[in-house]
């Protein structure tokens, strides 16, 4: 497994021609399985570098928070 969290200054929701800013989010998205690893090990090899195809587990499906990115206590 393989957990993702990005953090986004806003999220803007359409909704038809209307235009909604939640404000700032975190998402987490956790992968099972990356899909053409065979790939992406040669290429890593080959290029010191690898862009790889990644599965979203069905057993916990991305979500989103809103609210203020977390800053870990870096920021005042």
């Amino acid at each position: 497994m393989f957990r993702v969290t990005a953090g986004d200054q806003g999220l803007l929701f359409t909704l038809g021609e209307h235009q909604i800013d939640l404000g700032p989010c975190t998402e987490i998205y956790t992968m099972d399985k990356i899909l053409n690893m065979k790939e992406a090990r040669r290429d890593l090899v080959a290029h010191g570098h690898a862009t790889v195809t990644m599965r979203v587990s069905k057993r916990f499906p991305p979500v989103c928070y809103l609210e203020p990115l977390r800053t870990n206590g870096t920021e005042g």
